[in-house]
Formats: structure tokens, sequence, C-alpha cells
């Protein structure tokens, strides 16, 4: 079953062309991991720049609040950040795929050896001799890891890492697989003529193939590289006027990005080498990608951000804030976008609120089941669980187990694995970590 949901998975993400998957890439950012990457943008494409401040052509104009100004001093505090890290985002993902406890033993181990850009910082062999298991059996996992999303995190260097996710969304673009598998040095040093010659492709071929590979992302684990402790900036200002919510997507500190025309114009002229307009098309195609999946980043926070205040009417719109049940599917269904779009748009995104400063994600919570046939926001049994936890005897804390059963006591229907999978949401340790001896030292 386990790896029928994952077919299912790469099956859905098959349909997606290179913009599509950029548009992803650029989704799944914070502000200011989006703020780093379109510095790296702009550092490797020459047909990207940022406009001069006296120009008004640029269409990022839209992208500029109409309401207040809201300056780094009016932010308020986060004292309740609930962004994943990598681990329990792929965990909880592993979880879902039913891995087993071995499994999930070994992914620990592999995923607390990743580096900021999301590669394996050390050898298999090494994870392989410390658990006492042979080196395929972590290889197994490994190949697990990197068809988990993003895809990509675990590889071995920079080519694994984007075979991974071509094999992930293009699994039959073989001239593609070819030019990272058999020509990648030619294709890191622009070497087009070899390409061409050493896999039998024409030109059009490989303009086709390097604007898939573009579309690839040779940093999968920026989305969590950003330090959480230091200061985080929301995507989202919501600022409420009588009954009325204006929502401000926050892009005041990012550059207003423009095709370079210099660039533009060599492209064109007929006197340019036919290597270098290879390489300025494939640049010219990745810069429109990039400036159109900003636009599609800030258009599909601002839908979801619409829907959820729609969806949430008791937590927007009255004094005593409580949320109802909503999962990502209701607000996809709602605007017609996929579950993975929403997951993306909601995942590391806060809102600026007149009470506070939340992560979008914690406006989303499951439905929990009652004896009685109601249904409660999951929200509660996270809290009931905070406050057992806090309430128990520190020399013989409760185990996952014995909290599902005083939950069931009190007429909630939930598994020992879900109050397993609240607790390390709530980042509480398990009961072993928790247990306290007291001496008396006089």
């Amino acid at each position: 079953m386990g790896n029928s949901k994952l077919f299912q998975i790469q099956e859905q993400k098959h349909k997606l062309n290179p913009q599509q998957i950029l548009d992803a890439n650029i989704m799944q950012l914070s502000f200011s991991v989006l703020e780093k990457r379109i510095t790296e943008e702009l550092e490797k494409n020459p047909m990207l720049e940022i406009e001069e401040e006296d120009e008004n052509q640029s269409d990022f104009e839209n992208f500029r609040p109409l309401s207040k100004q809201y300056d780094n001093q009016e932010y308020s505090e986060i004292e309740h950040a609930s962004v994943l890290s990598l681990f329990e985002n792929f965990n909880a993902q592993l979880i879902d795929v039913n891995a087993t406890e071995e499994e999930l033993n070994i992914a620990e181990h592999v995923l607390g050896n990743i580096d900021d850009d999301g590669y394996l910082s050390i050898e298999p062999i090494l994870i392989a001799d410390k658990l006492n298991i042979t080196e395929d059996v972590i290889q197994k996992v490994i190949k697990k890891i990197q068809y988990l999303d993003p895809p990509g995190i675990a590889s071995k260097n920079i080519s694994d890492c984007l075979l991974s996710q071509l094999e992930y969304y293009y699994p039959n673009e073989i001239l593609a697989h070819n030019i990272l598998s058999i020509c990648f040095s030619d294709f890191a040093n622009h070497n087009y003529d070899k390409i061409i010659k050493k896999i039998k492709c024409n030109e059009s071929e490989l303009k086709d193939s390097l604007s898939i590979i573009s579309s690839l992302n040779p940093k999968p684990a920026s989305m969590y590289s950003t330090v959480m402790n230091e200061y985080i900036q929301p995507d989202i200002i919501l600022d409420k006027d009588k009954d009325d919510w204006t929502i401000i997507i926050n892009n005041n500190f990012l550059p207003q990005l423009v095709i370079n025309k210099n660039y533009e114009r060599l492209l064109q002229d007929k006197k340019t080498k036919n290597e270098t307009k290879i390489f300025l098309k494939q640049k010219m195609d990745t810069a429109k990608w990039f400036v159109s999946a900003i636009f599609n980043r800030y258009n599909t926070i601002k839908k979801v951000m619409e829907t959820i205040i729609a969806l949430q009417p008791s937590y927007f719109n009255f004094e005593n804030r409580s949320l109802r049940p909503m999962s990502l599917k209701d607000v996809a269904d709602k605007i017609d976008m996929d579950i993975s779009t929403i997951s993306r748009a909601t995942n590391g995104k806060y809102v600026q609120l007149p009470w506070g400063c939340l992560e979008l994600k914690s406006l989303f919570s499951e439905s929990i089941k009652m004896k009685n046939g109601t249904d409660v926001s999951n929200t509660i049994v996270k809290k009931r669980i905070k406050d057992i936890i806090a309430s128990e005897d520190k020399k013989t804390p409760l185990n996952d187990s014995q909290i599902a059963n005083i939950l069931n006591q009190e007429g909630y229907i939930v598994a020992r694995r879900t109050v397993a999978k609240y607790r390390e949401s709530q980042r509480i340790s398990v009961a072993r970590l928790r247990k306290k001896i007291f001496n008396n030292k006089g």
C-alpha cells in the first residue's frame, strides 16, 4: 500500500512541465528563503537584472502593497513557531508510505547527516557500520527519501540530486537523463556542441532537455535552511477595517526583476555564435519562468489566505477565536487547486495578524471523532496532550499508549500513533526522555 501511494504521488508529478516544477520550487519558499533564492538567480542568470527605481514598467508593480506600510518594528514576536524541520517533514512522509520501524530508524541517521543544501554529508557505509546492517539496506532507505517531497534530499552530489528529481518528475525523459548521467561535466561547463556529438541529438532536442533540467533544484533543502530562531518576516499581513480584511503580500524588500535587454538583443543577433544562443535561450526561458513563478506564488498565497478567512469565520471575525476542523483539501476544493500546491503555499509561511504572528499551517486542523458522534478540531486534542504531559509524574512519565487511553476515557477516539504524531508536532520528547530522577543532596 505504501509503494502504491508513492507511485500515485509520482504519477501526479509526471504531468508537470518545467514551468510548473519551478512554480512548485518557488511556492514552497518562505519570505526569507525566497529573498536568498532571488539573489542566487540574479548571480547565475545573466538574463535577469534588478529594475532601476525610476522605471515603472515592471510587472512586479502589482506586488507592492496598497495599504499602509509595515516595518520590522511593527511585527509581533513569534512565540509558538510550528515550522516542521526537515527531519519532521520527511519522517511524517515515511510514516505515510508505511515505512517499517527499521526504515524509520535508518532514516533518522540519514536525515541527521543532511547538510544545509540537502546532501548526505557522510558515506552510507558509516551509517551501515554504526547500525550493524548492510550498506544495501541503507541505500534502499536513501532511495526512498530521495523520492519524497521535495525530491533529491540525501543525494551524494549535484548530479545524483538532479537525476533523482528528473526520475521523480520526468521518468521518461531519456535525453535529459543521458545529459546528466553521461555528459554532466560538459553540461556544467556549457559545452553544448560536445553534448550533441556524444549523445547524438539535434539542437532543438538539446534545448528542450536543458529547459527541463533548468527547472530542477540543485539545493532541495533550501526551504529548511533558514535558522528558525532568527527574526521571521511574515509573508502576509492582514489588516482589518471594520468587518473586512485587507490581505497584503509582503514583497517590500524583494528586488523587482526584469529581463536584461542587452542579452536579449544578443540572443536575437544573427551574428551570435550558435552555442552562445543555446545558452542564452535556456537562460531566457528560465528567467521568464522565474518571474512568472514569483507572480504565481503571490497570487496563490493571496487566494489561499482569502479562502482560509472564509472557512474560519469563528477565528477571524469573533473575539473568542476558535478554529474549526479544516484540511488542505477543503481549501484546495474551494479554489480548484491541487492539495500539494496548498501545502507548499502554507508550509513555512507566516501571517501577521493584529493579535500576533503565526504560521499558516497552524490554522489547519484535522477532524477528531468523539464517542458521542461529534467532530472536534485536533487543536483541542493537541492541547489536551500537552496538559496531560505537563501534569504527569516526571518520575514515571506517561507513554503514548497511556495518553491515548486517557483521551479515550475522556471521549476522544484517538490511536497511539496519533498521540505520537501530535506529541512530536509540539516538540515534546518521548516518555523516557521526560523522566526525571530526584535526589536528595542534603
